[in-house]
């Protein structure tokens, strides 16, 4: 058995480190913007505080992760994502049997197929979504031992998941408040609180970990934003609450039928995912609990805030899926297969193959964006004019330097009032990261200020598409300490 189980694991290796390494060193289609900023946060935290920039809306878990295995430059974080997915994928395999879903191996096999999208994301961009996942499944396997140790590993697993993604807060929001939905329910008082408080406990050190990091990262700047100092701990919770519960210009409030509308073109066979409900309520015990009262959670936390994506479905489908699969394998054993082994190739051919118009609208339909942005970048990075000790204010992240970087993306007000400051060796501005409505005279007046204020101020190095690289009056970086790698000169 553990000859078998190690084979696999083996098995599993070798192919997500073959396909990892096909993505890290021979994509031709250029990074994005996710994967640029996680490893400027990456370089950032190895550095400390030398290289790289860190910023608020996005959880600081990957980075940490990342940092501590010396993975700062793209390729090799895309290697350490492709084995945090075959990590996934394995501890999902024993959550589900944790909550003794009936799905045995053949529902492993669709699980996978079903997280072809979530795995092709995660390879594009969505990086932290396979860590926080991986989180999750850790805290929900380790969630109903009796043994205490387990369970504060379920809490700091839930913890970390949260401070890795912020929507898997519903995992830890969970294992906090069910023991008191329980109590009345199984009146184990004694058993309940001892989960709390081992849960708890766990939870509890996490956060403090990443509180003290927190402070030590951006009490300056909640000091400026107007918030106490000790309120830097929880600074980057509080704006990434902020994003969800408002609705960017090119993220418009979708209303609440958003994601109903959204999530069976995923696959159609997830009409079936309601009539699953039996799977995992024929037991009401405390793995039930946790997985339902999660997924109850964190699927109302996606329904009311204004911040609609269809990514963040991602979050429920593999639960979602695994149910549905469980009704489809039915209905084919019964309808159409003599053995259990037809009954499975078929499933996972109808299953599967519901699942191709959602691929290849992530491969192909993108895939002459993403030639356009690797033309982009490398123009942009081959001409990089900036020095080491360099300040350079950001208006994308989309660039590769060792210079001191200087936040100024996602709010045009922001970047306008640090432009102003204009004590920067440098600037690269991409309008399109500032989009403005037809009708908002305000925005439309300020990207005018900003335009203004670059063209007066600084010197147009070079333009590629619509991002441009400004320097300072004379045309050249200021003298510092050259770049290590000349092709970030």
């Amino acid at each position: 058995m553990v000859r078998n189980i190690s084979q696999k694991f083996i098995i599993g290796l070798v192919f997500f480190l073959a396909i990892g390494s096909i993505y890290a060193f021979f994509d031709p289609y250029g990074a994005t913007w996710d994967e640029y900023v996680y490893t400027h946060e990456a370089r950032h935290l190895a550095s400390d505080g030398d290289h790289g920039f860190v910023e608020t809306l996005r959880p600081l878990g990957l980075p940490v992760v990342l940092s501590s295995v010396g993975a700062t430059d793209i390729e090799s974080a895309r290697l350490i994502n492709s084995l945090i997915g075959l990590a996934m994928l394995l501890a999902f395999f024993k959550a589900l049997r944790t909550i003794n879903v009936r799905a045995n191996k053949a529902a492993a096999i669709t699980v996978i197929t079903t997280l072809i999208p979530t795995m092709f994301e995660a390879m594009t961009g969505v990086w932290a979504m396979p860590l926080a996942f991986l989180a999750a499944c850790v805290s929900i396997v380790t969630y109903n031992h009796d043994y205490w140790p387990w369970i504060i590993l379920s809490g700091a697993a839930a913890a970390f998941a949260f401070q890795t993604r912020a929507i898997y807060g519903a995992w830890l929001l969970t294992g906090i408040t069910l023991p008191f939905i329980e109590i009345p329910i199984t009146r184990k008082y004694n058993e309940i609180a001892n989960r709390l408080a081992a849960f708890s406990f766990g939870a509890a050190g996490v956060l403090i970990l990443f509180a003290g990091l927190h402070y030590r990262l951006f009490s300056d700047l909640a000091v400026q934003q107007g918030f106490p100092r000790i309120m830097s701990i929880i600074y980057p919770m509080y704006q990434q609450l902020i994003d969800h519960a408002s609705s960017y210009l090119w993220v418009n409030d979708h209303g609440v039928m958003f994601y109903l509308r959204h999530i069976y073109s995923i696959t159609p066979l997830l009409i079936l995912a309601p009539l699953a409900s039996e799977s995992l309520l024929n037991r009401l015990d405390r793995e039930h609990w946790y997985v339902i009262g999660s997924l109850t959670i964190i699927t109302a936390f996606l329904f009311i805030t204004p911040h609609k994506e269809t990514r963040y479905l991602r979050v429920i489908l593999p639960w979602v899926a695994a149910g549905a699969y469980v009704v489809a394998y039915r209905l084919v054993e019964t309808a159409l297969a003599p053995t259990k082994t037809i009954a499975v190739v078929a499933t996972v051919i109808i299953f599967g193959g519901t699942m191709m118009p959602t691929v290849y609208e992530h491969v192909a339909l993108e895939i002459p964006w993403h030639e356009e942005e690797a033309a982009k970048q490398s123009q942009l990075n081959t001409n990089m004019p900036f020095y080491e000790n360099d300040r350079v204010l950001l208006g994308t992240p989309v660039v590769e330097s060792d210079a001191s970087l200087r936040i100024g993306y996602y709010d045009d007000v922001f970047f306008l009032s640090r432009l102003q400051q204009n004590d920067y060796n440098g600037v690269i501005y991409d309008p399109d990261a500032f989009p403005c409505q037809q009708n908002d005279s305000a925005c439309l007046s300020r990207r005018d200020t900003i335009q203004s204020l670059l063209n007066t101020q600084y010197y147009e190095y070079v333009s590629v598409a619509n991002t441009t690289i400004y320097t300072d009056p004379d045309g050249t970086a200021a003298a510092g300490q050259p770049s290590q790698d000349p092709s970030l000169r």
